[in-house]
């Protein structure tokens, strides 16, 4: 019988180890020093995701006063609107941890107190991306989870300028030449 417990028991830990393993990751994020653009003029969205830390963080979006959410008051899908923005306008976050008096930035790791980077994207889709913020001193464990977040209408990278497409070129080119030819006409 102590056979059959011992074999019922490695395999049921054997079964629940490689259940785990094989579960992908929520999110897959990798920290980034890229900042952050509205990629269209309109409304950009943020939607709480989850939170895996025991501190208290409030979320900021750099040259507000007001906190957008806290991790620990806030429900998973709960939406805030950021406002409306022009296309290309910075997007650029803060988390304040309550419990240790730091404030971790989105982007370099020269922002940061501790000279590590705090934040991480999983982009998503064109305009779309998740950010996972660490809120431990020294780069904690690293797995962003402590705030995860997503935005809409965001682009993360250099900021993009419009390219005109060849049809604009087309009716630049017929504009001249109707100028040139009004022009010649009272010349004569």
């Amino acid at each position: 019988m102590n056979r059959f417990k011992l074999f019922t028991t490695t395999l049921l830990m054997f079964l629940s180890t490689s259940a785990m393993a094989a579960q992908p990751r929520q999110y897959d994020f990798t920290p980034s020093t890229e900042k952050l653009y509205v990629a269209t003029a309109g409304e950009v969205i943020l939607t709480f995701l989850s939170k895996a830390a025991a501190y208290s963080n409030d979320l900021y979006l750099q040259g507000t006063p007001d906190s957008i959410l806290n991790n620990q008051a806030a429900m998973p899908g709960a939406q805030y609107s950021l406002g409306n923005f022009e296309a290309g306008t910075e997007l650029s976050f803060a988390m304040f941890v309550k419990n240790t008096g730091f404030a971790y930035y989105t982007g370099s790791a020269s922002l940061n107190p501790d000279n590590f980077m705090h934040a991480a994207y999983d982009i998503t889709s064109g305009q779309s991306l998740n950010i996972g913020f660490e809120d431990l001193f020294n780069g904690g464990d690293k797995d962003y989870d402590d705030l995860v977040f997503s935005l809409n209408n965001v682009h993360v990278g250099s900021l993009v300028t419009a390219v005109p497409e060849p049809e604009t070129y087309g009716m630049l080119t017929a504009g001249l030449l109707m100028i040139g030819f009004a022009k010649r006409r009272k010349t004569k």
